[in-house]
């Protein structure tokens, strides 16, 4: 073979392997931004194993054509190297752009913010208004990184899959990073909770997110639905032992996913948030913020309160719900399982009195209650 020929072989090898990372998206398409802090000698190795899978999970479902693919890691990983790969995105107003970042992370009276190996960090809020800004119809700002306002103390699974070239966009990605129109924030922790990083099998969180791409990826699904998917694969990681950090012995027992903002209108609240203020629904789901009021008549004052009134129920449970929304007083029925985690929600003590309703498990009954009437609004 001529050197000719030797070069131009190489290189249509060289174009072929990189087809899931070229600008070239056509028509409907989604622009996707990993960042990492790879560099790091404490989280580098985990990290780099998120670049890996979250670059496989989304060429395994996004057609070329319809996929561009910025990574921002090593010595490029700064806050300038990050808005600077968000600002040369190009999308347009049907296209996704997606924003994923590991690294450390905290907060102050400033906000949440993302740190960089080189001081300047980089606040939650300058990345979502340069995202915003880029003009797409659907804006995702994924981030893990903890929400602490001290250091971190700062182990996981990891999903395997071959990379294949499909030819549409999987029915999720589409609608995830597409179809929901809107600004889409999120964090893999809470407010003063820390993420978990193995060396070698990445972050907690985004394997959590990964398994649901993949596992769901033929199915339809709003933010709202995939908030609580996340939560509950979270929940499923932690199990009744929690988590230990094998340098300071720190056990953290529990995360869930930090939300600053989901696409409005979503059908993610049983009826859908648009039938909240007209007409009563005939069903609703239970949302992150909810207040539990009561329980078959008696006044809940705080979680432990409302675990035990779901425990010690008939399988047919009525109770009063607080809209996080608007302040409506919901008077609902729902079928409870007849053991375990028998309505499917996360709690924790309401300041004004309740159990403030922090993560909705998706299948559970919280999901599905019968709506008996509306009262005014609190």
């Amino acid at each position: 073979m001529s050197n000719g020929k030797r070069f131009l072989t190489l290189a249509a090898v060289v174009l072929m392997s990189a087809a899931c990372c070229m600008k070239s998206v056509q028509a409907e398409g989604i622009y996707l931004v990993i960042a990492a802090d790879t560099n790091d000698e404490r989280i580098g190795r985990g990290v780099s194993v998120n670049v890996d899978n979250l670059e496989k999970w989304f060429c395994m479902f996004v057609p070329a054509r319809n996929l561009s693919i910025r990574k921002v890691t090593g010595r490029n990983f700064s806050k300038r190297g990050i808005l600077s790969a968000v600002n040369r995105m190009d999308p347009g107003e049907n296209d996704g752009l997606v924003v994923i970042v590991c690294c450390h992370g905290g907060y102050n009276d400033s906000g949440h913010y993302l740190s960089m190996p080189r001081g300047a960090n980089l606040y939650r809020r300058a990345l979502v208004g340069t995202v915003c800004r880029q003009g797409a119809g659907t804006d995702v700002v994924i981030t893990d990184a903890c929400n602490v306002s001290i250091g971190p103390p700062a182990g996981a699974f990891a999903l395997k899959g071959i990379v294949r070239q499909p030819r549409e966009i999987a029915t999720l990605f589409r609608s995830l990073f597409l179809d929901a129109r809107g600004l889409v924030d999120i964090n893999g922790a809470a407010r003063d909770q820390y993420t978990f990083i193995h060396a070698r099998a990445g972050g907690y969180f985004i394997n959590v997110f990964g398994g649901a791409l993949v596992r769901h990826a033929n199915e339809t699904m709003s933010w709202n639905q995939c908030v609580g998917l996340l939560d509950s694969g979270l929940r499923d990681v932690y199990g009744d032992y929690g988590i230990t950090d094998s340098r300071t012995n720190y056990v953290q027992y529990k995360q869930t996913v930090g939300v600053w903002h989901l696409p409005p209108g979503w059908p993610g609240r049983g009826g859908g948030a648009s039938n909240r203020g007209g007409a009563i629904p005939r069903t609703l789901s239970l949302s992150r913020g909810d207040v539990i009021l009561s329980i078959n008549g008696q006044n809940i004052k705080g979680r432990a309160s409302c675990i035990r009134a779901v425990n010690s129920s008939p399988r047919t449970m009525t109770f009063t719900v607080r809209d996080s929304r608007d302040g409506t007083v919901w008077r609902m029925q729902t079928e409870l399982r007849s053991s375990g985690y028998r309505f499917g929600v996360d709690l924790r003590d309401n300041p004004g009195g309740g159990a403030y309703v922090t993560s909705v498990s998706q299948g559970y009954p919280a999901t599905r209650n019968r709506v008996l009437g509306r009262n005014r609004k609190l």
